[in-house]
């Protein structure tokens, strides 16, 4: 593989980059940790907990101000240390890359996905800060609805002892009722008693009328039943009257449809006869109209065939007339060509 880059420009590229790595050594020998001491070891606090917003929310005195401040340093220290590292391993590996094959791929494809990261940092930054924003929003909505609930929660205790104070007055005045309404009923009692004595009185009296009557419904049934009893004697006389009658009157009619059913078959005999006797006339109707028709037909085509002979014979007369042909040739003609002839 050939090189895009000539060799003065290699050569420039590869000071170029010696130049970057010294300047990254120097670097990093020259960064030096934060100077502030707490008496904490930084390394043992875990990352999450480091940089959590609870540590920065927290600073209300001098010692917590000093914390942050060392946590802060000593963050700034570790990425600067980590994104120096990083780089010198880049640029090493980018140098021995181009040394070897002359191409920057590498150095171009890192830059690349660095670039790609920071704007994936970002859209997760601006996503962060929305979700922030909608963590507040939410929290104002639960403060609102903790201060409504705990409203609520009042007027609902309110009403409980009100509720209570209502229910006690109404013990107070079912307890008064109900005396009433056992006194009341007591004297109800009485009088349902007196009242049921002067009933019992009544329902005697109607009891001994009952028993009459019901005594005297007793004959009327016995006389009723002796009257059904000749009633039905003279329907079974009826009865077998007019089962005789209906078997003969049966036979009789049974005899009328037998001659019916006769007549019916005489009259079907004589209409398929009938019938017969009309396809015949019917079939030799058609075969004199088919024979008419025939012979009308051979007459016409006989007159077409004669007007057409005297056409083309008139046709053929007045051909030998313009002509001058046959007959209606002229007579000096007819000499010439009997001359020739002999």
């Amino acid at each position: 593989m050939e090189s895009e880059f000539s060799v003065l420009e290699h050569g420039a590229i590869l000071s170029a980059l010696e130049e970057c790595t010294d300047a990254l050594a120097i670097y990093q020998y020259t960064l030096k940790k934060p100077s502030v001491h707490i008496g904490i070891d930084i390394d043992c606090i875990p990352p999450e907990v480091r940089y959590s917003k609870k540590i920065q929310q927290n600073g209300n005195n001098n010692s917590n101000n000093v914390v942050e401040n060392f946590i802060e340093q000593r963050a700034i220290f570790d990425k600067l240390q980590r994104d120096g590292l990083y780089i010198e391993r880049l640029v090493t590996e980018t140098k021995k890359i181009f040394h070897k094959n002359g191409y920057l791929d590498m150095l171009i494809d890192e830059v690349e996905k660095e670039e790609s990261r920071k704007s994936r940092e970002e859209f997760l930054l601006t996503e962060s800060l929305q979700l922030e924003k909608e963590l507040s929003s939410l929290c104002q909505i639960r403060d609102g609805e903790i201060l409504t609930n705990k409203e609520e929660a009042e007027s609902l205790q309110q009403k409980l002892l009100d509720r209570k104070r209502e229910m006690n007055e109404m013990t107070s005045k079912a307890h008064v009722e109900l005396n009433y309404i056992t006194a009341w009923k007591k004297t109800q009692c009485q009088q349902s008693i007196l009242r049921g004595n002067i009933t019992l009185k009544s329902l005697n009296l109607a009891q001994r009328e009952c028993i009459i009557l019901k005594e005297n419904e007793r004959r009327v049934t016995e006389n009723i039943e002796a009257f059904l009893l000749q009633n039905l004697a003279a329907n079974e006389k009826q009865s077998v009257h007019r089962k005789q009658r209906h078997v003969k009157e049966s036979t009789m009619y049974e005899d009328e449809i037998r001659q019916l059913r006769n007549e019916i078959e005489i009259r079907r005999s004589v209409l398929e006869d009938l019938k017969r006797e009309y396809d015949s006339r019917q079939a030799f109707i058609d075969t004199y109209l088919a024979e008419k028709e025939a012979i009308r037909k051979q007459k016409e085509h006989e007159e077409h065939v004669r007007r057409s002979a005297i056409k083309i014979q008139a046709w053929w007369r007045g051909v030998m007339v313009r002509r001058k042909l046959g007959p209606y040739r002229p007579e000096d003609k007819k000499k010439r060509s009997t001359k020739i002839k002999k």
